[in-house]
């Protein structure tokens, strides 16, 4: 159990430094992506 607990600590902590150095990219695309589910949401509901 601690040894997966170490072994997730290293994997998160390898992805957040990845997912930093992409973050100027990835953020805006899942925020539009979001916006557009939302949109497409409400005018379902609308309709």
């Amino acid at each position: 159990m601690i040894m997966a607990c170490f072994f997730i600590r290293v994997f998160l902590k390898s992805t957040l430094n990845t997912t930093l150095q992409y973050s100027s990219v990835i953020i805006p695309v899942i925020l539009q992506y979001s916006m557009l589910r939302i949109c497409l949401s409400l005018n379902v509901l609308l309709d």
